[in-house]
């Protein structure tokens, strides 16, 4: 069973981030979870999202950027076949 078999561009605009989540697996897909929990300053206290990811497949995620002063911690989990093949963490900032 893969394991690390996600890759995340994250591209942060002006007004909004991207998260391009790319399954480097042919042979799993399944279920992800996108969480940001604010660390510092203004703004939502929690995002999340779940998202469906394929078998070599990119799922694209666009939020609001943080406000200015703000940061988030965002974590990136996907489970198939009742296994975690990937996962992604990182800062978020503004």
């Amino acid at each position: 069973m893969p394991q690390n078999s996600i890759a995340v561009n994250v591209e942060q605009r002006a007004a909004t981030v991207n998260f391009a989540v790319t399954n480097k697996s042919n042979s799993v897909g399944g279920d992800c979870t996108y969480n940001a929990d604010l660390v510092s300053g203004l703004g939502d206290p929690h995002v999340g999202r779940q998202f469906p990811l394929g078998p070599g497949g990119t799922a694209n995620l666009t939020f609001l950027a943080p406000l200015i002063g703000s940061s988030y911690q965002v974590n990136i989990v996907c489970n198939g076949q009742g296994v975690e093949f990937g996962r992604f963490s990182t800062t978020v900032s503004r």
